[in-house]
């Protein structure tokens, strides 16, 4: 499905982000042109296999055959929505934007600011992770709490040119959609209808804690949760088909919510 595209392709994304500027923050190389070298490395390497996957697909067929039906949701069935449904979507989307404008407007909450804005601050500035250790920022530094969040921030700062706190809070409100997302998928391997999952996904929405770290913080919870969630989803998947590239998937998925937190183990 569309959901499940946009998830998977998100989540690896990001996940592949926040590995490689770990490895070259660890390494203490972290530079733009390291970076972009990187990037562009994973690019060609993705389109390759593509284009391969594509010429294979091609040699082993014959002919093609062109559907010109729309595969779109029709609009009787748009129309026939659930009232309930259209309630809850509503909900849903203003939670969302009102954490998103506190998480870009407001300061940032002081635990975020000190270990995750700051910390990222430092591994831009010194172009890798220092060597510290003692109490605070060297127990941050520890390999307890991997820097999977933070070098999602540094990787835009290395673009920018500056380090913006902007890019750290701009971030949560991202993955608490993706989040949504990911607990659609996952809750619809149990439910079928419609109603029920909206329903789960208000609940979700609706949890205070999750709002105070969207909407008051620069914390990598959401970014952990939804890592976790559509590793989940792929684990269910395996469970029902038997394939074995959804255990893959749930494994690597798994692995970078490990560089995020200590949490991601669990």
């Amino acid at each position: 499905s569309l959901v499940e595209r946009v998830c998977l392709v998100t989540g690896l994304g990001f996940g592949v982000t926040s590995f490689q500027v770990a490895v070259i923050s660890y390494l203490k190389v972290l530079h733009p042109m390291v970076l972009l070298f990187l990037d562009l490395t994973f690019i060609v390497a993705l389109t390759s296999i593509w284009l391969s996957k594509t010429l294979r697909t091609l040699r082993r067929t014959s002919h093609f055959t062109i559907n010109l039906r729309p595969r779109g949701t029709p609009i009787s069935r748009l129309i026939s929505t659930n009232l309930r449904e259209v309630v809850v979507i509503f909900m849903v989307g203003l939670l969302l934007v009102i954490d998103s404008y506190y998480a870009i407007a407001a300061p940032v909450e002081f635990d975020s600011l000190v270990y995750i804005v700051h910390y990222a601050r430092i591994i831009y500035e010194n172009n890798g992770v220092l060597n510290l250790y003692g109490p605070s920022l060297g127990l941050e530094m520890s390999a307890a709490y991997p820097i999977g969040f933070q070098a999602l921030g540094v990787y835009f700062y290395e673009y920018v040119g500056v380090a913006d706190d902007f890019y750290m809070r701009i971030l949560p409100p991202i993955f608490y959609l993706l989040l949504l997302l990911a607990c659609y998928l996952f809750v619809s391997q149990f439910f079928e209808n419609n109603k029920d999952k909206l329903l789960c996904l208000f609940t979700v929405s609706s949890t205070l804690i999750l709002n105070y770290y969207v909407a008051l913080s620069s914390h990598y919870i959401t970014y952990l949760t939804f890592l976790v969630t559509l590793a989940l989803y792929f684990s269910v998947k395996f469970l029902k088909s038997k394939e074995q590239k959804l255990l893959f998937i749930s494994a690597l998925l798994c692995g970078f919510a490990s560089l995020v937190s200590y949490l991601g183990l669990c």
